[in-house]
């Protein structure tokens, strides 16, 4: 039951990716942009469900019962030797508020829609760019949680090769989206 739950949730992660692919080639940020809360969600249940679930919350989990918030995965994955470093807890404060407003239709999202003569998307080519980066190093993480639950630790080393490459695209994008909307932000008031 775990590596089903597990490589279930992790599979959603790489579909949301995809997702996300589809959605910028077609200009469409707004849903682009509000598929990476529901991609980075998926993943933090996979290795919930790898790492920390008991079997009773596996299966209840696959009944239809939610898991828990993703505030306690977050405390029980960083208690796990593989999230120790606290990088979770460092998402959660710094990228989670941005990921949740575009995820709500929150203020972030409609000043990408807000010109001075209409309303129209209003989004730079980098930003789409920031934004497969993004969704690209979870997508690798969902591969990664997908491979660890085989018995080919080869393939996940050498995905989490990959993924160390991108978490400098985590980083940019985050600070990037966050210094974006700000400056948006500031100049509509």
């Amino acid at each position: 039951m775990r590596s089903q739950v597990a490589g279930a949730l992790f599979s959603v992660g790489l579909e949301h990716h995809c997702g996300i692919i589809t959605l910028v080639e077609r200009r469409l940020h707004a849903p682009a942009l509000a598929l990476v809360r529901p991609q980075v969600d998926a993943y933090l249940r996979g290795a919930w469900a790898s790492y920390c679930a008991s079997s009773e919350q596996l299966e209840s989990f696959a009944r239809g019962d939610d898991p828990p918030n993703a505030d306690r995965i977050i405390k029980q994955l960083e208690q796990h030797d593989a999230f120790v470093d606290g990088s979770l807890n460092g998402l959660k404060v710094s990228a989670w508020p941005t990921l949740c407003d575009y995820n709500h239709g929150g203020s972030r999202q409609i000043t990408r829609f807000l010109k001075n003569d209409g309303i129209e998307p209003n989004v730079e080519d980098d930003e789409f760019i920031d934004l497969l980066f993004y969704s690209e190093g979870w997508a690798l993480m969902c591969a990664i949680g997908i491979a660890g639950l085989t018995s080919r630790a080869d393939v996940a080393a050498e995905m989490g090769g990959l993924a160390n490459q991108a978490s400098h695209a985590h980083q940019h994008f985050t600070a990037a989206l966050a210094a974006s909307a700000n400056t948006r932000l500031a100049l509509k008031e």
